[in-house]
């Protein structure tokens, strides 16, 4: 089942004079429960083209078919509620507000959504509990490890049930062990058939997915469709 569809997508960026094509013709379609990394040098389009799928930016030409519904047609109120009630985002920043707690954190997009506010509290701590963090519920940011802020952040992304997780460098601010905790969890939350896209520069990290789709100036320049396929060694 189609869950996202790209055709012909492109966005050009116009500053003054001056104009830069970042997306030169993306053809890409993401099935409900795919899990796939996207890859590519600095500069190829990477998160252009996550933010477009994340409606925190629209395509100058071309089509985003999300569940079919063309994105470029919704106004910002519409594509605004997309963004709290379709999409799940991990930013490798993590984002997380400092002076309030784990839980506060995790129960942020309820504000800007229509469920009941006694379903707040339970829906976080079922989330947290999933990422391993119930008994970090009252604990601010600044008091976590990296790991553990990136799994506020995750719970963060799932508390309003979303049908796609986004996820940028998800693993760029932690070591390696604890990044493959953390893909650990991304992979869990895949095998429960959520759809997971994730823009990461590390090979051992692009292999948790189950396809890579490789940009390269604008383009994809191939896709990985198995993961037993995948040789990205290979990849320069």
């Amino acid at each position: 089942m189609k869950l996202i569809e790209l055709q012909d997508l492109k966005k050009t960026y116009i500053t003054g004079d001056t104009s830069y094509e970042a997306l030169k013709g993306i053809d890409l379609i993401v099935r409900k429960g795919d899990f796939i990394s996207i890859m590519g040098p600095s500069g190829s389009g990477k998160s252009t083209m996550l933010h477009i799928l994340g409606c925190l930016d629209v395509p100058t030409e071309g089509k985003y078919l999300l569940d079919g519904i063309d994105i470029r047609k919704l106004d910002d109120d519409e594509l605004s509620g997309i963004r709290n009630e379709r999409i799940g985002f991990v930013f490798q920043a993590f984002n997380l507000l400092p002076k309030i707690s784990v839980l506060d954190n995790v129960m942020l997009p309820f504000l800007y959504s229509h469920v009941s506010k006694k379903e707040w509290k339970h829906r976080a701590i079922d989330v947290l509990k999933k990422v391993g963090l119930e008994d970090k519920l009252k604990n601010k940011p600044n008091q976590l490890s990296g790991g553990q802020v990136q799994r506020v952040a995750i719970a963060r992304s799932l508390v309003m049930d979303p049908s796609i997780i986004l996820a940028d460098e998800p693993t760029g601010n932690l070591d390696t062990k604890t990044g493959g905790q953390v893909m650990e969890i991304f992979e869990t939350i895949h095998d429960e058939g959520k759809t997971i896209v994730i823009i990461t520069h590390e090979n051992h990290i692009a292999k948790y997915a189950n396809e890579t789709v490789y940009l390269k100036d604008g383009l994809i320049e191939d896709r990985f469709i198995n993961k037993k396929e995948m040789d990205l060694e290979k990849i320069k």
